[in-house]
């Protein structure tokens, strides 16, 4: 009798563990399953906060950089640098080629050319996008020519676009400068070669 009793009690605790196990493991799967979807939400957020970043860098960035550009050209420049003070390639050729060649004709810097720091937008790929897609580089440095038209759409000639592969040189600067009428140096004269006399 006493070992029925205890056989009872050993039957009930194993029955007690395995109805815990189940119940465990029913709350488990339900709520793994039955669980809101935070990543969802999570999404959204992120994709509002971009949109938002988006929305805030355009207004407040590029379009800066879209009235800077305008208000260059109705005070008679055409000629633009756009460029970044925080950009090593940028830093590179301000102090080793655009510098010297503005000192190699006795000028501090070229006044003619308006210089357009992107630093404000650099980090931002959207506010990058847009400005490559809007005046049509999509490496920067670079040298542009931007005029208005009468719709009031800009009209983008004339690129001298900074490549890794082929970098800019202070000959190509100011082949660039002399193309475009805004070098502030003497011209020299190019030497026609005299036509030799077959015998």
């Amino acid at each position: 009798m006493i070992l029925y009793t205890r056989g009872n009690n050993m039957k009930r605790i194993i029955f007690s563990v395995l109805m815990l196990c189940f119940g465990v493991s029913l709350s488990l799967f339900l709520y793994v399953f039955l669980e809101p979807d935070n990543t969802a939400i999570y999404s959204a957020d992120i994709k509002n906060s971009e949109e938002m970043m988006l929305s805030s860098v355009n207004v407040d960035n590029t379009d800066y950089i879209y009235n800077e550009i305008v208000e260059k050209i109705e005070s008679g420049i055409n000629h633009f640098y756009f460029y970044s003070s925080n950009d090593r390639t940028s830093q590179y050729l301000e102090l080793n080629i655009i510098n010297p060649l503005a000192r190699s004709i006795n000028e501090e810097q070229f006044d003619n050319i308006a210089k357009i720091d992107l630093i404000n937008i650099i980090g931002n790929e959207y506010a990058i996008r847009d400005l490559e897609a809007y005046f049509g580089f999509s490496n920067y440095p670079v040298y542009l020519t931007i005029e208005i038209n009468e719709d009031g759409s800009f009209l983008i000639d004339n690129q001298l676009e900074y490549d890794e592969t082929k970098p800019f040189s202070q000959t190509d600067i100011k082949n660039w400068m002399l193309d475009n009428d805004c070098w502030l140096g003497p011209v020299e004269e190019v030497a026609t070669p005299i036509a030799q006399v077959e015998d």
